[in-house]
């Protein structure tokens, strides 16, 4: 079997997931089973899971250990699990500071589709409070953090990007 190539996956999340970006923020802006208005800021002693989702850039995901760190001092009591690919687990496990790691492997088409809705599926019967969604632009993974419905999701959004309003609280990423 051929294995996904970064740059099908990048074409891939730039259609597929603008598409599915399109019309889950839809089905969040009027169905009532997804949608969540944003409450006030979650107090640390009823925050009891936390997800955090990256599946990008290495680089990114050593600089993302600083707020990971903050996390963990402000949900001492808080398990904190993240989800990302096969390849950065190990950078993960380095930084010492998630009590679960999730991960999907890169493989062919379908075999990845069905590895990560299982996950999905695993993550969804959590009942995560907190989610994160530390990428800055990938559709693919916002739609991920919506279907795994945590109480309030927090992401990244810039405009013409889609993502937004699949989060319920959002930080603008300033392009350069």
């Amino acid at each position: 079997m051929r294995m996904m190539r970064i740059h099908e996956l990048r074409l891939l999340d730039r259609f597929v997931g603008s598409a599915l970006c399109g019309v889950l923020t839809l089905a969040a802006a009027f169905g009532r089973r997804f949608r969540q208005l944003p409450r006030e800021k979650p107090e640390p002693h009823a925050v009891k899971t936390i997800l955090v989702i990256k599946f990008w850039g290495m680089g990114s995901i050593v600089l993302a250990r600083q707020f990971c760190s903050g996390l963990r001092r402000q949900f001492p009591h808080a398990r904190l699990v993240a989800v990302t690919l096969r390849q950065h687990r190990p950078v993960f496990e380095m930084t010492g500071l998630f009590d679960e790691i999730a991960d999907i492997g890169l493989g062919s088409f379908f075999p990845v589709i069905a590895e990560a809705s299982r996950l999905l599926l695993r993550l969804r019967r959590r009942h995560f409070d907190l989610s994160f969604d530390l990428e800055f632009t990938s559709r693919l993974c916002a739609v991920f953090g919506f279907l795994v419905h945590a109480r309030e999701r927090v992401g990244f959004t810039y405009e013409g990007c889609w993502r937004g309003g699949l989060f319920t609280r959002t930080v603008r990423f300033l392009e350069d």
